[in-house]
């Protein structure tokens, strides 16, 4: 840590000694659930960029305070899987934490048609808008609420262009918490006008994956799939895909729809404890335990400064007794623009289904409480 902060003084110094883009974010959280548990945080991220001919650096130091009474704090994001050193420095205990670490740390170097980059980086593959299964390190949960910043993974990345409208990309990238390295390759291709075509392959934690997605759009109507195979260490072979479509009315209100299956998620409720405690879940590059889930949404600007949206997501699970049973997760959001730089986030989060049964999960969203968030967020 000692060696991280002087290197990380280092590159501030050097910024600051000439002209470079330096900005930041300043965040206030409050958040309470049904059952009394409270949380309130506060962030604060500073990032500077700045370059030389044809290098560029990038750096994104991240400070929280979080204070919480009654429930558990956040869960991390699945990046951290890869991440070799966490470069991160924790004080307190229990109920109250000060946190510092670097979110991105990344030197870029372009090459004439190849980029080479290094270090702590953000990987965005994936066309989906509630799940991506070639996003292979890691994406966003449909219910994440910051996803402004994705956080950085160790890696080398390797990125051509062949042609004008295509580009390859290469990453690969160490797991201490696995132990074992992970490769993937990225093929993007535009298609005429309106369609794009990706194909994906690597092994990640050990596991074999190949994917691919198709994306268009006519007018205001827009078309996607995406999907991956996976082989596992063990042989045993699933298909993980989305189906989904966008459109936008006349008056501006945003319609999106996507179906998702996993062949390997659980299609009843005595399977779900197996499904839920599978690796690829637990890190979070599964999102979800069910076979088949729907996902929602609906937004539109309800006034110049004030924009709306609501996101279903629902699951159906089969009983002992042959009964099925729904599981909805409902996700109103409310996002006012104070300002240029600042705005002010309302988000309220229902979930429904039936409640663990001695400590094993009977649906995919009834253990979820209610919860009620409040969000400032300063840009400088």
């Amino acid at each position: 840590m000692y060696a991280l902060v002087q290197i990380a003084l280092s590159l501030l110094l050097t910024a600051t000694a000439h002209a470079s883009e330096q900005g930041g974010r300043l965040s206030l959280v409050g958040v309470v659930d049904e059952h009394g548990a409270s949380a309130n945080q506060q962030g604060l991220r500073w990032m500077v960029d700045d370059g030389v001919e044809a290098s560029e650096w990038s750096l994104h130091l991240r400070a929280t305070r979080q204070q919480h009474s009654g429930g558990a704090t956040a869960s991390n994001h699945s990046s951290r899987l890869f991440r070799a050193h966490s470069l991160q420095t924790v004080h307190g205990s229990g109920s109250q934490q000060l946190q510092a670490e670097v979110d991105r740390l990344l030197f870029r170097h372009y090459f004439e048609g190849v980029t080479v980059s290094l270090g702590r980086q953000p990987i965005e593959w994936g066309a989906g808008h509630f799940w991506q299964p070639t996003n292979l390190l890691g994406a966003f949960s449909p219910t994440d609420l910051d996803t402004a910043y994705k956080p950085g993974i160790d890696a080398a990345l390797l990125e051509w262009s062949p042609q004008e409208l295509s580009a390859v990309s290469v990453v690969h990238t160490a797991s201490p918490a696995t132990q074992q390295n992970s490769t993937a390759a990225h093929y993007r291709s535009v298609l005429g006008v309106e369609s794009e075509f990706t194909l994906v392959v690597g092994q990640v934690i050990g596991h074999k994956m190949v994917g691919g997605s198709l994306e268009s759009s006519w007018g205001t109507l827009g078309v996607r799939v995406e999907g991956r195979a996976t082989q596992r260490q063990s042989g045993e072979q699933s298909r993980l895909w989305v189906v989904g479509a966008q459109y936008q009315f006349e008056e501006g209100t945003l319609l999106d729809l996507e179906w998702y299956e996993n062949s390997r998620g659980a299609e009843q409720e005595h399977q779900l404890l197996a499904a839920s405690s599978d690796l690829l879940v637990l890190s979070g590059l599964l999102p979800q335990s069910s076979r088949n889930l729907l996902g929602v949404s609906l937004s539109r600007d309800l006034t110049p400064l004030l924009r709306g949206g609501y996101m279903l997501l629902a699951s159906r699970l089969e009983g002992v007794g042959g009964e099925s049973h729904s599981s909805l997760l409902n996700q109103l959001n409310l996002n006012y623009s104070l300002s240029d730089e600042s705005e002010l986030l309302l988000s309220v989060l229902v979930a429904n289904g039936k409640e663990a049964a001695a400590a094993v999960p009977q649906s995919e969203f009834g253990d979820l409480p209610d919860t009620l968030t409040l969000r400032y967020q300063y840009y400088f």
